[in-house]
């Protein structure tokens, strides 16, 4: 939460963190039922996360490949 009379947060930080979080997320939409703004945060981070699979080999979340 951001205190009263101060900024908030760059959206980048939020864009960031989908980011880092999206090769852990298992869809399971607990963050969409504590977004006080209902906000469809699991539609986003199922989005990055399909970008970076169609993008990077081996796939986010996934061991590399041992030849």
């Amino acid at each position: 939460m951001v205190p009263n009379g101060q900024i908030p947060p760059n959206p980048m930080f939020h864009m960031r963190r989908f980011a880092h979080i999206s090769d852990s997320c298992i869809n399971c939409g607990q963050c969409e039922e504590l977004c006080p703004m209902d906000i469809p945060l699991a539609l986003f981070s199922h989005a990055i996360r399909t970008e970076g699979d169609a993008t990077y080999n081996p796939k986010l979340g996934s061991a590399p490949y041992k030849n």
